[in-house]
């Protein structure tokens, strides 16, 4: 699948396989992880439903929707800190809310037919759900670049990895 060997980041391929949902406990020092989890999560949603489909078959259930949303939930929590410790821009911060606010919607037993693989595949409450996910993703590069991170070929476009690589190998920011 093009879309996951390009964007996956956080858990790898394999361990994204099982299926399993991991709680993570919300001690600060799990945000770097979890907010990999979270950009992840937030690609996932903005894949298209074919590729989203196949996502969910290489988890081990390709009826299981709601994994797509339980791994937004999962590492949602970090925004608000992320957010009062300057790694999240208040764009940032309000596209991730629109897009949790959606999902919220959506759940309830009341919206079960949602929940379906046809319905991701083509319902109109889950192009939504892109459309907000992509509009994530977007204010997440704009804010990158506004503070200087120049986006590099082959490297994680949502991840601070890069940045932090750089300034490892060069003793200083890029």
């Amino acid at each position: 699948m093009r879309y996951l060997t390009i964007f996956t980041i956080g858990r790898s391929t394999a361990s994204m396989s099982t299926g399993s949902v991991t709680t993570r406990s919300r001690s600060t020092t799990k945000i770097p992880h979890a907010m990999n989890d979270l950009w992840e999560a937030v690609l996932n949603l903005s894949l298209p439903g074919p590729d989203q489909l196949e996502l969910l078959a290489a988890m081990g259930d390709p009826n299981a929707v709601d994994e797509l949303a339980l791994a937004l939930d999962d590492s949602f929590w970090t925004v608000n800190e992320s957010f009062t410790r300057n790694q999240i821009s208040h764009d940032e911060l309000t596209a991730l809310k629109r897009l949790n606010d959606c999902l919220n919607r959506m759940s309830g037993e009341d919206h079960a037919e949602l929940w379906t693989p046809a319905s991701l595949a083509s319902g109109d409450e889950w192009s939504e759900v892109r459309r907000l996910a992509t509009r994530a993703i977007l204010s997440r590069q704009i804010s990158r670049i506004q503070r200087g991170y120049r986006p590099r070929i082959g490297r994680s476009l949502l991840t601070d990895r890069a940045v932090s690589d750089d300034k490892k190998s060069t003793g200083g920011g890029t």
